[in-house]
């Protein structure tokens, strides 16, 4: 159980710092620790509890349906997190310089809410290829 919350712990905060680094969609007002602490643990909570959750009610808890609904949810808990702590915002995503392909992506900018998806769509693509490469077989 210890194992499987430090697994949990480490990956959600890996997603979460990437995203951070290469997106910098999330400003974090005054005091940067404790909102960051406060977006790690929601983000913890929801990556641990929501396949057991999904089981129970008799969703999808494998595959590409979980991550729509993964997704989703991830969409759903940072906005109620942005909601109730008015120092975590999510800001405009900037796309200068982007470099895809050996083509450069012309620079442009998002406004927050497609933000909010991409940062959410980041967020679970990365703590999911964590969960992927961690299954023992």
């Amino acid at each position: 159980m210890a194992r499987t919350i430090l697994k949990v712990l480490t990956f959600s905060l890996i997603s979460l710092v990437s995203t951070q680094v290469f997106l910098q969609t999330f400003d974090l007002g005054t005091s940067p620790f404790l909102e960051f602490i406060l977006l790690l643990l929601t983000l913890f909570l929801l990556n641990m509890f929501i396949q057991p959750v999904l089981k129970v009610v008799s969703l999808p808890d494998k595959g590409f349906k979980f991550f729509a609904i993964y997704f989703l949810f991830s969409i759903i808990f940072i906005l109620i997190l942005v909601q109730i702590i008015e120092d975590i915002r999510v800001v405009e995503l900037h796309t200068s310089n982007l470099l895809f392909v050996s083509d450069m992506v012309p620079s442009s900018s998002l406004p927050s809410s497609i933000s909010l998806v991409v940062t959410a769509f980041v967020l679970s693509l990365v703590y999911r290829y964590f969960m992927w490469l961690s299954v023992k077989k």
